[in-house]
């Protein structure tokens, strides 16, 4: 809470601790619950976030991967001895081949992200393939609800 909001003309400050001295018993339940309820969308977020620590790692397997792919589908098509029809069918089979075969590691990468082993993912494609993740431009920190800095707050003051 800022200083001066309660010095603003027409404002009157309302803190926890004034509602739950005035608010009758029953309702005092409703800050606990209001707090498990920002704590689970906390949990929530930060679970999310750190899955999505895995996405750089995943982008580069799968264009790493499309890549080759596209290659070896020029090299059959340059070749010339297959109709184009032939052409089309082994490409759309290589295709959904590469989509089941990715499928399974993008699971597994998203699994350990949410363990916070999303490292281990980038650590096994760099061993594995010599496959890293562009460098991602420096992002600002995620936005932390205002319940959880008040929350971080008070335990800061006590």
């Amino acid at each position: 809470m800022h200083p001066g909001a309660a010095d603003v003309e027409g404002v009157e400050l309302l803190d926890l601790e004034t509602i739950s001295i005035h608010a009758p018993i029953a309702e005092l339940n409703a800050e606990t619950e209001a707090r498990a309820i920002v704590d689970d969308a906390v949990s929530r977020f930060r679970a999310q976030a750190l899955e999505q620590s895995t996405t750089p790692a995943l982008v580069a397997l799968r264009k790493h991967v499309f890549d080759i792919l596209d290659d070896e589908i020029d090299r059959v098509k340059r070749r010339g001895d297959t109709t184009p029809e032939s052409a089309e069918q082994t490409e759309r089979a290589l295709r959904h081949l590469v989509g089941v075969l990715l499928h399974r590691p993008s699971v597994r990468a998203r699994e350990l992200g949410r363990a916070g082993r999303g490292d281990d993912f980038t650590g096994a494609l760099d061993a594995l393939f010599g496959v890293r993740p562009e460098p991602v431009a420096d992002v600002p920190s995620p936005v932390v609800p205002l319940a959880a800095r008040v929350r971080d707050d008070e335990a800061d003051a006590s």
